[in-house]
């Protein structure tokens, strides 16, 4: 080492030392990159004391506010949200996920003729693919589907159907997830004949949701195939 060399020659020495000269100490200084970096101008610099600061204790002092910011910035939650199929992750996706619309159809209600027969059109339709939970879907429709009764008789008069339909999403904050659904259309659909009900539903649905969410399966699958 220099020091150990330095003191090893004054130990060896018997002729008087001339006292060598300290340079002078080189205090901080206020520069304009101080306050476009730190919002620290000329007349704050001097009054909390920092050109009383050597340069070298002026840079530890700022790379120390920098981590500590830095550490703050961190420490807190961050908080995002997708929709869409697992979560909205297009990570490990493959093109060809995206070639047809996945569809959850979920139901109630006594009309079982009309909870049948819209699983059964979108079912066979082309470009659709069933699921089996909302996750799993880029779209959910729920319905309630039920028959209309005259009071006293119990006769079937026709059949009435609440039709919602969803997308489903992800709200994350720090390490912790939860689900929610995207309202994306509501109607009610009425009418006696069972089959003209569910053509009504399955057309409104295939026109209007499908339809869109068609387009963004196509944008999926582009940056799917590029990334």
């Amino acid at each position: 080492m220099v020091i150990g060399a330095f003191v090893q020659g004054r130990a060896q020495s018997s002729g008087p030392q001339k006292r060598q000269s300290q340079p002078p100490v080189q205090h901080a200084s206020w520069t304009s990159n101080l306050e476009h970096t730190y919002d620290i101008d000329e007349k704050t610099f001097t009054d909390i004391g920092l050109s009383a600061l050597t340069t070298n204790q002026l840079v530890h002092l700022l790379v120390w506010s920098d981590a500590q910011a830095k550490k703050a910035k961190d420490s807190v939650p961050t908080v995002s949200f997708a929709c869409g199929r697992d979560g909205g992750s297009l990570q490990n996706a493959k093109p060809e996920e995206y070639e047809k619309v996945r569809l959850y159809v979920s139901a109630s209600g006594d009309a079982a003729e009309i909870i049948s027969g819209v699983r059964e059109r979108f079912r066979t339709m082309s470009g659709i693919e069933a699921v089996y939970s909302s996750n799993e879907a880029d779209l959910t429709i729920h319905l309630v589907a039920l028959q209309s009764k005259a009071q006293g008789t119990g006769q079937k008069i026709g059949n009435a159907v609440s039709v919602v339909v969803t997308q489903p999403c992800t709200w994350k904050l720090g390490t912790y997830t939860n689900n929610y659904d995207m309202f994306q259309d509501q109607w009610v659909q009425v009418g006696y004949d069972g089959h003209e009900v569910v053509s009504s539903i399955a057309a409104v649905v295939d026109a209007d949701d499908l339809e869109r969410q068609r387009k963004m399966n196509a944008g999926y699958k582009k940056f799917v195939r590029s990334a």
